[in-house]
This record gives C-alpha cells, structure tokens and sequence, in this order.
C-alpha cells in the first residue's frame, strides 16, 4: 500500500510532467551544445570581453539557464482553483489526506527547493560562468532556495490577490537580485555570515506563516477570520458612497471601470513608495549615491508597474482570465468607441494619480536630501541647455506620464478581442526578447562580432535604424487612416502629445550632437521617427472593431 507521503509526491510531480521532461531536454541539450563548443570560446563566454561567437555561447547559455529556472517556478506553482472563493490557492482537496498541515505544506517547498537548487547546480557545471559566478555560488544557492519559500508562501497566504500577486513576486526578485548584487541589504554592510543568518531567518518565517495559513484553512478559517471580515465590512460601511444618480450611462460605466481596475496602479506605486521607498529614503539620505537613485527608482516605478499591470488592464474584466466581454457590460447602452473611450480615460485617470503620489513624495523628500548631487547634474545641463535644461526636466517628466498611459493602453487591441491567442502572442515577444537577439547577432555579424561592425560602422548601423523606424511609421500611418472615422477626438489628443515627445527628442538632439560622433542629422531623424512611434494611434484605431467581434459573438 502506497504511503501517504508518497502519493502526495507523485500528486505533486506528476501535475506537470511534460514541464520536467521540458527542464531535463534543456539541460541535457546544453550539455552537448556546450561539449561541442570549444574551450577557448567557453572561456570567453565566461569573461566580460566576449566578442563574436562566445557572445552567443553566452546568451545562449544565459537564455536556457533563465527558462528552466522558470519553469522550475511553474511547475512547483501548487495552487488549484477555490471555487467558493474563486481564487488560486492551495489545494483544498488535499486536505482531507491523512497527513498533517506541517507534512502538506513542507513537502511541496522541500521538493521546489531541491529542484530549483538541483537545476541551478547543473547549470553551474555546465554553463561557463567565470571566476565571478564561482564566487557568488553560495550566496545565490541560498537566495534561489530563499525565493522558492517565498513563492509558495505567496502563491498561497495572498490568494485573493490574484494578479497582484505577480506584481509582488517581481518586487521580491529584483530585491534578492539587489541583495546578491550588494552582498548586503541596502544600506546596511554586513559580512556574508551574518547575511546568510539573515536570509535562513526570513525563509524560516516564510515557511511558518505557510504552514499556519495552510493550518487554519484546514480547520475552517476560525473565529479570527470572522473577526478580520466583520472588521473590513464595517470599515467598508463607513467610508463614503456615492449617493447621487448618474447623468449619462458613460458617467457611470467610467465609476464601474474606475472601482474595478482604476485603483491597482495607484494602490501599487502609493504601496511600494511606503514600504520601500520611504523607509530607505529616511535611512540613507545623507548619503549622496542614494540622493541620486531615490528619484530615479520613485520616477521608475509608473513606468515599470504600468508595463505589467497594462497587460491585465487591456483585457474586459482586469480579474478574470476569461478574455470574453462580460454579459454585465455587454448590455449597456453605450458604442464600442464609447466603451474605447471610457477605458482611455480610466488609464489617464490611473496614471494621474499614481504620478501625483510620486509628485507629493519627491515634494516632501528633496527638501531633506543632500543636494550637491543635485548641483552636479545642474552644472552638467547647464553649458549644453542654459536657461533650457528646466523646460528639459519638464519635457521628461510629461513623456514618463505619456509612457505610462502608453503602457496601459497599448494593448486594448488585443485585450478587448477575445481572441486568446492573439493576446498570448502579442506577449510572447516581450517574454522572448532574448531569443530573438541570436538571430540578430548572426544576421548583423560582420567581421567576427556585432560590437566590431556597430563601432566601425555606426553610420551604417544608424542607417538601418532609421529605414525600420520610418517603415514602422509609415505602416503605423497607414493602419491609423485605416480607422480614422474612430480617431476623430483622440486624433488631437495624439498630435499634442505626440508634439511634446517629439520636442523632448528634438532637445536631446540639441545636447547629443555636441558630444557624438554619429552623422548628427541621421541622429535626429532616428529620434523624431521614434518619437512618432511612442504614443499609439493605429491599434487604439482597431480596438472598437475588435471588441465589436467579441460584443455580439
């Protein structure tokens, strides 16, 4: 008879088998790719000065080693669907195994640690990563393992969050990034012992707020979990409501969109300002590196969080999977443009709020930080721009704006179809950028290296630039005068806009024309095209057409 410990094994491996069978063929076949490569080109893959083939040895190696850690990731995503509270959590079903909450919660992280470490330290072998990658060993063997612990706890203590979730477990990853970066937590230099203590400690934690979590589901929530919903209803009672009628079925379809997606981006940028940013602003700003990275992370972080949440943000309803226009939505008496529309202007709305919180804490910082870095910046503006370098700040502060709705909205195409398909392949090349960079570097290569032909030829290179930029406007045009009965009141909206990126491109010109070597007015016209192509107008044009397919399919 098969032990229960067992069975809940295979229940775990066997879910997705064609996945490890994936993980093994990518290790197995680096194998022999990198058997074949010769030892000379190894060890310049594994350098810093890798030119020629040993660039795609490396990029190639550094590809597979990435998507097998990520599938090592999926496959150990033990989360099923709770239909009582329609959210991916742990497995309900498993509860009624003869086992205990401490044996259901430790075994699927032990097995994703030993897989993840088991993975990463195959590559190790197999892979040239250099004299740096051997000496990082330990401490990035710890944090893979650290980060496994705190993605099943996640995945399974934040259920409801549903796709916020993802958004955290970035922020994590980049955070253990920093750390295995720094050696350190920020601002805090400490020796490698002590950092090691620190990461056990927080995987130790991380596994018992799992296994508690885990614990009081199986037992049925509890008189606490009574006492925290009583406790959000009753604070949900008392916040303000609105009480009057709405003027038009726009007015109140813009509120609907507004409640349902409008608040994550805001609630993302207000939340990572106050538990990061904040309280390593107040630590370090003496100190002048910080003073330096503090606006860039706080101006960053729109821009990035929008680039993730405009995925879920383009599609009819933000919380579901389902790409089909909800019944709910489908009925109102409102055009497929208005529908467009609204959803426009929930972004712009979103995307105003979250700056203005970025606005209120570089209002409340900069006075408090050390402003020679500041001074430095000023003085090195000041000979190329004069008077003009604050009209540059400001140019740059309303195209980070513009990018930011731009990432909210640029997928509404797709989003709104109801075509699964279409969405999935529209995100396949922002997931395979690296793969996509191979054929790139043999079809460009000359003289050995892509590096050696872009230095001795960067006219050239420019020139090619500049034809797929204009073929890309051209087409972008094209598809725009296609659909300009729906653009007739965002198409003044898109000149303005599109008029103050081109200015801040024409600024940057100004400045870069002075300092490079490049054919200056080829340089201006690769800006201009690019400028041309920042804020979308062409697929904002096909979206009412495409949520017209999926309204009345």
């Amino acid at each position: 008879m098969q032990s229960p410990i067992a069975a809940l094994t295979w229940e775990i491996l066997q879910r997705k088998q064609r996945w490890i069978w994936l993980v093994a063929a990518l290790i197995v076949g680096a194998a022999f790719f990198n058997l074949w490569v010769p030892e000379d080109i190894q060890r310049d893959a594994a350098s810093n000065r890798a030119t020629g083939f040993a660039i795609v040895v490396s990029i190639a190696n550094q590809i597979a080693i990435f998507t097998s850690l990520l599938l090592i990731l999926a496959i150990f995503s033990y989360t099923e669907l709770n239909a009582q509270t329609d959210a991916y959590g742990f497995p309900h079903r498993l509860f009624v195994l003869p086992v205990s909450s401490l044996v259901l919660v430790a075994l699927p992280i032990l097995l994703g640690v030993a897989a993840i470490e088991l993975v990463y330290l195959s590559w190790v072998i197999l892979a040239p990563f250099g004299q740096d990658g051997t000496t990082q060993l330990p401490l990035t063997t710890l944090l893979l393992g650290a980060y496994m612990v705190f993605y099943q706890t996640i995945l399974w203590t934040f259920s409801r969050l549903r796709t916020i979730r993802i958004i955290v477990l970035g922020v994590l990853a980049f955070f253990l990034m920093a750390v295995g970066g720094m050696r350190s937590f920020p601002g805090d230099h400490i020796s490698d012992n002590t950092l090691y203590a620190r990461i056990a400690v927080a995987m130790v934690a991380s596994f018992v707020a799992a296994w508690m979590y885990v614990t009081r589901q199986r037992t049925g929530g509890g008189f606490r979990r009574e006492l925290l919903s009583a406790a959000v209803n009753g604070l949900a009672d008392r916040l303000p409501r609105r009480m009057r009628d709405f003027t038009t079925p726009s007015a109140a379809h813009f509120w609907f969109e507004w409640r349902r997606c409008g608040l994550l981006l805001p609630g993302c940028v207000g939340g990572l300002l106050l538990a990061a940013v904040v309280p390593l602003a107040w630590y370090a700003h003496d100190d002048p590196s910080t003073t330096f990275r503090i606006p860039l992370v706080a101006v960053a972080m729109p821009i990035v969080l929008a680039l993730s949440v405009g995925k879920a943000f383009s599609k009819p309803d933000f919380w579901s999977s389902d790409l089909s226009l909800p019944a709910f939505v489908a009925v109102r008496p409102l055009a497929n443009q208005e529908i467009v529309s609204i959803k426009l202007k929930v972004a712009a709305a979103s995307t105003a709020v979250s700056w203005m919180l970025v606005f209120a804490f570089l209002s409340m910082w900069l006075p408090l930080a050390d402003r020679n870095t500041f001074s430095y910046i000023r003085a090195a503006l000041s000979p190329i721009y004069g008077q003009s370098s604050y009209v540059l700040m400001a140019l740059s502060l309303a195209a980070c704006l513009l990018l930011t709705w731009r990432f909210l909205v640029n997928g509404f195409w797709t989003g709104l179809s109801g075509n699964q398909k279409l969405f999935t392949a529209t995100a396949l090349p922002f997931s395979l950028i690296p793969l996509e960079l191979i054929p790139m570097f043999f079809l460009l290569r000359r003289n050995g290296s892509i590096r050696t032909w872009i230095r001795n030829n960067p006219n050239d290179a420019l020139f090619v630039l500049e034809c797929v930029l204009a073929v890309a406007v051209i087409a972008k045009l094209c598809i725009a005068f296609y659909s300009r009965k729906r653009l007739r009141s965002y198409f003044a909206i898109w000149i303005a806009a599109t008029a103050c990126v081109v200015a801040l491109a024409v600024m940057l010109w100004t400045g870069a024309r002075q300092v490079v070597t490049l054919e200056v007015y080829r340089l201006r016209d690769v800006l201009i095209l690019t400028s041309l192509l920042a804020i979308p107008l062409a697929r904002l044009g096909l979206a009412p057409s495409f949520l017209e397919r999926n309204r009345h399919r």
